[in-house]
């Protein structure tokens, strides 16, 4: 701000006045306070698959602080970071443990079993790679000699049934010979015969109910009969059985006493001659 070619013409107090404010400019400069810069860009993630960041810088320079200056921190750090996600990250598959050995699929001469384990501990997915390794493991199992169990033959025909009406079974069969146990074997444990209802409804002959009392003489007067009936439903005859074959009516004789005798016409008549007459009213 001072200049040398100025003190010729100006004397002493010019140079004093240039180092007071000289010194003055230098304690302004010493106690300025430091600015941030603009955020630089953002950086690349920083992994090339699954979850990752970014990060973004900024300088202390816009101004840098003085001497007697604060710092930029009092507007926070010089540093930002932000997630990113560029994809998923393949997942190789990676096999279970292995299960437990399965029953032998033959009891004896010589059978196999089998274990497994599962590509899912876990899956490959995303591109991973599949799982390296048999899934399956096989041995062998029960290679002695099989004893021979019992078989049965094939069932015979039914036999006739036990009775002729009603219900009834019959029955059919089969033996142990189909082969026969051997060598240790079991024998047959199932049954050896089987039945079945057989049969049909048995014929019911009819049979009478009891009497009806007896009815009314036939007549009022004289000589008549009475009568008395039954019915063949106690039980009806059904599935072929007999009807009944005994009487169904009853007669006994009865006498309501002697008939009143019958008048001749002619005598009618002349008693109807005798009988008196109604008097006759005069006229008014």
């Amino acid at each position: 701000m001072c200049s040398r070619r100025f003190l010729p013409t100006l004397g002493l107090s010019v140079v004093l006045c240039c180092v007071a404010f000289g010194g003055y400019y230098s304690f302004l400069k010493a106690t300025i306070d430091g600015g941030y810069t603009e955020w630089s860009v953002w950086s690349n993630c920083s992994k090339d698959c699954g979850e990752g960041f970014q990060t973004r810088y900024r300088n202390c320079a816009q101004p840098p602080p003085g001497r007697y200056g604060k710092d930029c921190y009092r507007f926070g750090p010089n540093n930002d970071k932000k997630p990113c996600f560029l994809k998923i990250c393949p997942i190789d598959g990676k096999f279970s443990e292995w299960s437990s050995f399965s029953a032998c699929d033959r009891s004896c001469g010589g059978g196999k079993q089998f274990r497994t384990r599962q590509c899912n501990n876990p899956p490959a997915v995303f591109e991973g790679k599949p799982c390296e390794g048999p899934p399956r493991q096989e041995q062998p199992c029960n290679t002695h000699e099989c004893p021979i169990d019992g078989g049965y033959t094939q069932w015979s025909e039914y036999g006739p049934c036990s009775v002729t009406c009603g219900e009834g079974v019959k029955t059919r069969r089969r033996t142990c010979s189909n082969p026969p146990p051997s060598k240790g074997g079991k024998p047959c444990t199932d049954p050896a015969e089987e039945y079945t209802q057989c049969g049909g409804p048995c014929p019911v002959d009819g049979g009478y109910t009891e009497w009806t009392e007896y009815g009314p003489c036939s007549v009022t007067c004289g000589k008549g009969t009475r009568i008395r009936t039954r019915t063949c439903t106690n039980p009806r005859p059904s599935d072929g059985g007999k009807s009944c074959d005994e009487p169904s009516s009853e007669y006994i004789a009865c006498d309501e006493g002697a008939c009143p005798a019958i008048q001749k016409p002619e005598e009618t008549q002349r008693g109807d001659q005798l009988a008196p007459q109604p008097d006759r009213q005069a006229p008014a």
